[in-house]
């Protein structure tokens, strides 16, 4: 895992050791379902309130509201053709941003945010199959395509990453309901028409300092201003395009995100998050010496923390070869 430094010893992993078997035992399966008996048109409600509780989603029930109608819609559509309710969910480019803006580096391991992405899966999985027992799948999206025009992101290494995802799910026992959409086994090249843009189009952008910073830790190495506004005029085209491919072929279902847009619904990546994986990487943080929390690590935050990085072979899957432990500076020491 690239950038990292060393943590404080005096932290007590059995800690985390714990709190890593409590995600993982989330994936054995369930032999007491609850199974509730609902009337067909309560289950749309129901399930719509089961992906806007808090432990699935960071919006108020206000704000929840306006993709209430799109939503239940196609749960609806499922439910009369006694199907399982399809899932679409971003999780990103294939690689993790760099976590430090003055030495940038990408990463490609598969670590605890892909685990928690299932993790997170699992339960809300559970709680649908409870009301409605023909379930539902999940659908991951890598937009590795956007990765490698945009940002030079070698495909190969995005394949990989992918690959490595989906040995994950094998593991976790999740293939069943699980699989993955990897744009570049999707669509040509040639399928994404970039338009020219122009140097009065470059000239007039007004780059801010953050912009700047986040193209560099999605590209990682530093980069010209000019560089930096092609880049992100380039990519607002090709979501734009990422967008009408992938809607051709999703068909019917419900789109996720990990923070949520006009058009698609937040699902947290992990528990509390509001953010999206691919920014950094996720971490266990100790917040004092007997309790943590997942907490993603970013450029933003990375240089106010500790940082280690720690392998647990007898509870994690062989895919998630360590996981970074994290306290914030000062803490602890």
């Amino acid at each position: 895992m690239p950038g990292l430094k060393n943590i404080n010893q005096k932290l007590d992993y059995s800690v985390a050791e714990s709190y890593l078997e409590q995600v993982m035992s989330t994936f054995k399966p369930k032999t007491d379902y609850k199974k509730f008996m609902i009337e067909e048109k309560e289950l749309e409600e129901k399930a719509f309130s089961i992906l806007t509780s808090r432990e699935f989603c960071y919006l108020s029930k206000k704000l929840s509201e306006k993709y209430k109608s799109g939503i239940v819609k196609n749960i609806s559509l499922a439910i009369s053709q006694n199907k399982p309710i399809q899932f679409f969910y971003d999780v990103g480019g294939g690689y993790h941003a760099s976590l430090d803006f003055h030495k940038p580096e990408l990463c490609f391991d598969v670590g605890l945010g892909e685990l928690l992405i299932l993790y997170q899966i699992k339960k809300a999985t559970d709680r649908i199959e409870e009301i409605y027992p023909i379930g539902c799948n999940f659908h991951l999206v890598i937009d590795n395509r956007c990765s490698q025009l945009a940002n030079d992101v070698p495909v190969e290494k995005t394949e990989q990453y992918s690959a490595n995802f989906r040995e994950l799910i094998k593991e976790v026992g999740m293939n069943s309901v699980v699989d993955m959409m990897v744009e570049s086994e999707l669509f040509n090249i040639d399928q994404y028409d970039i338009e020219h843009i122009t140097r009065e189009e470059i000239d007039s952008y007004k780059l801010t300092f953050k912009e700047h910073e986040n193209v560099i830790r999605f590209l990682g190495y530093e980069c010209s201003e000019k560089e930096a506004i092609l880049r992100i005029l380039t990519y607002q085209q090709l979501i734009q395009i990422s967008e009408s491919l992938l809607g051709s072929a999703t068909l019917e279902g419900v789109r996720l995100t990990q923070r949520s847009t006009n058009s698609t619904f937040c699902f947290r990546a992990f528990p509390g998050s509001d953010s999206r994986i691919q920014c950094g990487q996720v971490s266990i943080e100790y917040q004092d010496n007997t309790s943590v929390r997942p907490l993603l690590l970013t450029s933003t935050n990375f240089g106010d923390h500790n940082t280690h990085v720690v392998p647990f072979p007898r509870i994690l899957p062989r895919e998630v070869a360590s996981i970074i432990i994290s306290n914030k500076k000062g803490i602890n020491e």
